[in-house]
């Protein structure tokens, strides 16, 4: 099992592969117990644009052998650090390079 994938919960990782003037783009991870599972998303960086929904339509591949898809309380906490990730660097061209969160799943 990776160092990445937790005991419980998810691992939600973001890795910055393009920057440009008005937008960004991320491969994101989520590494569960179940395993791991990735996509690639775009920001637009502008302030007026509203919180992204880009995992609406993300198609989630498993990032090791044999698994299916997310969960979706874990697309669901990845889709809130995302905007939170805008809110945080919308109209800037500072983007964090990686950005790393875990969080519990609600019951």
């Amino acid at each position: 099992m990776s160092e990445l994938r937790p005991e419980h919960g998810v691992r939600i990782v973001f890795d910055r592969v393009a920057a440009e003037a008005t937008s960004v783009e991320y491969d994101v991870a989520l590494h569960a117990p179940s395993g791991s599972f990735g996509c690639r998303v775009r920001l637009e960086g502008a302030v007026e644009t509203s919180a992204p929904t880009a995992f609406a339509d993300a198609a989630w591949s498993p990032l090791e052998e044999g698994e299916g898809a997310p969960e979706p309380w874990m697309v669901e906490a990845a889709g809130a650090f995302l905007r939170q990730l805008h809110r945080n660097h919308a109209g800037s061209d500072e983007w964090p390079r990686r950005w790393s969160r875990w969080r519990e799943r609600r019951r």
